[in-house]
C-alpha cells in the first residue's frame, strides 16, 4: 500500500522533477559505494600485493641465512686443516647466487617494501666473512652475517604488512616463516656448530655437552609450536590446498630432527664422554635440508594464501565498478528517456507502431506515467508481448519439430544399417557409433548378457574410451549402476544430472560425464541388454532423448535376435556340410583301416583336438557271431 502511494506520488510530479529525484539516488549509491570501492583497493594493496612481495624478498633471505651457515661450517673445518677447497668454493657460489636472486627482488620489490640499505649490509658483511683472516674474526663476521639477514627479515615483516596478516590461515603461515622458523634455523645452526667443533677436536668438552643438552632441550618445543601453528592454518584454510602443501615436509622434518636429537642424547647420557660419528653429521645434514624443504612449503602455502586474498579483493573492486558504471548507465538512459517522454510519447507510440507494423520484434514503448498515453502505451506493450510470446511458441514448436524429425532420421538411417549387418559384433557397433555421430553425445555404449544371465559384458563402445572398455571384457554385475537397473527393471532409467544421483556408477575413462540414460533392450518380455548413452552437459538428456533412444533400442533388439538366429542357422549348415564332406569321404575309403584313419583325421581336424584315435572291438551279436565294432574319439 505505501509502495502504490509513492509510485503515484511519483507519477505526479513534473518530468523535471522526476529526473532530479532519481539522479539524486543514484548519486547517493554512487557516493555510498566510493569508499568500499577504496577500502578494498587499499586493503588488496596492503594485505595482498604487498604481502605477496614480501613473502617472495624472504625466501632468497632465509635461503642465504641457511647458505651462509653451511660456509661457516666449512670453513671452520677448512681452518682446522681439512682438505675442503672444493666443497668451500661451492658452497660460496651457492651463498652468491643467494646474493644475485636476493640483489633482482631487491631492485624490484625494494622501493614498494620501504627497503633503505638492508641489502648493502648483508653483502658488505658477507664480503668481510669471505676475507676473515682467522677463526675468531670468521666467527665475529659470520654473527655479523646472519644479524643482517635478521633484520632484514624484521623490516621486510614490517612494512610489507605481513606481521598484520588478517586471515587466520595465512597469518600463522606468516608467524612460521618470518618468525618461527629463522629462529628455529638460527638454534640448529648453534647445535650442528657445537656438533662440528666436537667431531673435529675428536671428543666434547663438559661445557659443550651441557650447552648441546640445553639446546636440545629449546629445539624440541619448536616442533610442538609448528605443529600448533600448522594445524591452525589448516582448519581456517576452506581449499585445504595448504594441509597439501605443508604437512608432508612438516612431517619428514619432525621424523628428521627426532632422529638427530635422539641421537645425541644418546651420546648424552653415555656414561663416557661423547663420541661422535658420521651417522651424527648426516642426520644433521639431514635436518638441514628437511628444514629448507619445510620453509619452502610454507612460503609456498602462504603465497597460495595471498593470491586467494589478492583474487577475492579484486573480485570485490571490480564488482563496485560495474556496480558503479552500471548505475550511472540506468541514470543515463533514465534520464534520456524522462527527456524524450517529455516532447514526443505519442510521436514514440506511432513510431512503435511502425515498426510493428514492419515485422520488427521487441518493440516497446516508455511508459512514465499513468495517464491517457501511459494507458495507451501499456496496451500497446501488452499487445506486443502477446504477439512475441506467441512467436516465441511457434518457434519452440517448431524447434520441437526439428528434432523429432531428427530423431526419425536417425531412426531410419539406424533401421537401414541394421537390415544390413548380419554379424552381432559388427551391429553393436555400427549402433552405438550412428547415435553418437547423430546427436554429438559424449558416449555410447551397448552391454549385452552373458550366456548364464548373470552379468552384463560390453558388446559395443565409441571412442578410446571404448576401445579401452572393450579390450578389457567391461563386465557388470546385475543391478549394478544406471546399466545394471535398467536391466533389472526392463524399464528406462534417466539421470540429467549425475552429481545427484546416488547411484551412479562414475567410469574413470569417462571423466566428463554430466548426464546418463540406459535404454533397455527387450524382446517382449525378454531383456537382451542395455543400451547406454552419456552427454558432457548437465540436461543435455531429456524424456524426448528416451523416447527416441528407446525407438533405437527396439530396433537393436529386433536386429540383435535376427542377427543370432542367422549365426545359428550358418552355425548349423556348417555343421551339416562338415558331415556330408566326411561321409563321402568314408563311402570312397576302399579299407576298414582307410575308414577309421579318414574319421581320426577328419573329426580331429573340425574339432580342434590335437590327437584323436580309433579304437575297434570285438562283441557277439545274438546269434552267437563276432562282429567289429568301430568307436572314434
Amino acid at each position: 500500500m505505501k509502495s502504490s502511494r509513492l509510485f503515484s506520488w511519483f507519477n505526479r510530479r513534473s518530468y523535471a522533477q522526476k529526473f532530479a529525484i532519481i539522479g539524486l539516488l543514484f548519486v547517493v549509491s554512487l557516493t555510498g559505494f566510493y569508499p568500499m570501492g577504496r577500502d578494498q583497493l587499499e586493503r588488496r594493496e596492503n594485505y595482498g600485493v604487498k604481502e605477496l612481495e614480501g613473502t617472495l624478498y624472504l625466501r632468497p633471505l632465509q635461503a642465504l641465512l641457511v647458505d651462509s651457515n653451511k660456509y661457516h661450517l666449512l670453513a671452520v673445518r677448512a681452518e682446522n686443516g681439512l682438505d675442503v677447497a672444493e666443497e668451500l668454493a661451492a658452497q660460496q657460489a651457492i651463498v652468491n647466487d643467494d646474493l644475485v636472486e636476493l640483489a633482482e627482488l631487491d631492485e624490484k620489490y625494494g622501493e614498494s617494501l620501504q627497503l633503505n640499505n638492508e641489502f648493502e649490509a648483508i653483502q658488505v658483511a658477507w664480503q668481510a666473512m669471505l676475507e676473515a683472516q682467522n677463526s675468531f674474526e670468521l666467527d665475529a663476521k659470520h654473527f655479523q652475517v646472519n644479524r643482517d639477514i635478521r633484520q632484514a627479515i624484521a623490516r621486510v615483516g614490517d612494512t610489507s604488512f605481513l606481521i598484520l596478516d588478517p586471515d587466520l590461515d595465512t597469518y600463522y603461515l606468516m608467524d612460521i616463516a618470518l618468525l618461527q622458523m629463522p629462529s628455529f634455523q638460527d638454534l640448529l645452526g648453534e647445535i650442528i656448530f657445537v656438533v662440528t667443533e666436537a667431531e673435529l677436536q675428536g671428543s666434547i668438552s663438559e661445557s659443550d655437552r651441557l650447552e648441546i643438552i640445553s639446546l636440545s632441550n629449546e629445539i624440541s618445543p619448536y616442533l610442538v609450536q609448528l605443529r600448533s601453528s600448522n594445524k591452525i592454518s589448516w582448519e581456517n584454510d576452506e581449499t585445504g590446498q595448504m594441509r597439501q602443501i605443508t604437512e608432508l615436509p612438516l612431517n619428514d622434518l619432525e621424523a628428521k630432527l627426532n632422529i638427530f636429537v635422539r641421537g645425541l642424547n644418546e651420546q648424552i647420557i653415555s656414561p663416557d664422554r661423547m663420541q661422535l660419528t658420521s651417522a651424527h653429521l648426516d642426520a644433521a645434514a639431514a635436518t638441514q635440508a628437511a628444514t629448507t624443504a619445510y620453509y619452502d612449503s610454507v612460503s609456498q602455502a602462504l603465497e597460495y594464501g595471498i593470491n586467494g586474498r589478492i583474487q577475492q579483493y579484486t573480485s570485490r573492486v571490480t564488482f563496485s565498478i560495474i556496480f558503479a558504471i552500471l548505475v550511472s548507465g540506468v541514470a543515463l538512459l533514465i534520464g534520456f528517456f524522462l527527456m524524450r517522454a517529455i516532447s514526443q510519447p505519442l510521436g514514440e507510440l506511432a513510431t512503435a507502431a511502425g515498426r510493428l507494423g514492419a515485422g520488427e520484434r521487441g518493440v516497446q514503448v516508455p511508459v512514465t506515467g499513468e495517464d491517457e498515453v501511459g494507458r495507451v502505451g501499456h496496451a500497446f506493450n501488452t499487445m506486443v508481448s502477446e504477439l512475441e510470446a506467441a512467436q516465441e511458441k511457434q518457434v519452440e514448436q517448431l524447434k520441437q519439430l526439428t528434432q523429432l524429425t531428427r530423431a526419425l532420421e536417425t531412426s531410419a538411417n539406424v533401421s537401414r544399417r541394421l537390415s544390413t549387418i548380419l554379424n552381432p559384433s559388427q551391429l553393436m557397433e555400427a549402433v552405438v557409433t550412428e547415435i553418437q555421430r547423430a546427436f554429438n553425445y559424449y558416449h555410447a555404449h551397448i552391454y549385452l548378457y552373458d550366456e548364464a544371465k548373470e552379468r552384463l559384458v560390453i558388446a559395443g563402445a565409441t571412442g578410446e574410451a571404448g576401445e579401452a572398455m572393450l579390450s578389457s571384457g567391461h563386465l557388470l554385475a546385475m543391478g549394478q549402476g544406471l546399466v545394471g537397473k535398467a536391466a533389472v527393471t526392463n524399464a528406462p532409467v534417466l539421470v540429467p544430472d549425475v552429481s545427484n544421483e546416488p547411484g551412479w556408477l562414475p567410469n574413470q575413462l569417462l571423466p566428463d560425464t554430466k548426464a546418463e540414460a540406459a535404454i533397455p533392450i527387450t524382446l517382449g518380455e525378454q531383456v537382451l541388454g542395455v543400451l547406454d548413452v552419456q552427454h558432457n552437459v548437465i540436461g543435455g538428456l531429456d524424456t524426448e532423448s528416451v523416447t527416441m533412444l528407446q525407438s533405437v533400442a527396439n530396433q537393436v533388439a529386433v536386429a540383435l535376435q535376427n542377427a543370432r538366429l542367422y549365426e545359428q542357422t550358418q552355425k548349423r549348415a556348417d555343421q551339416e556340410s562338415i558331415v556330408n564332406q566326411i561321409n563321402q569321404q568314408l563311402f570312397g575309403a576302399p579299407t576298414m583301416e582307410r575308414v577309421l584313419e579318414i574319421a581320426a583325421q577328419e573329426l580331429g581336424q573340425h574339432l580342434g583336438v590335437r590327437r584323436a584315435t580309433v579304437q575297434l572291438s570285438r562283441v557277439a551279436n545274438d546269434n552267437g557271431r563276432i562282429q567289429e565294432n568301430a568307436d572314434a574319439s
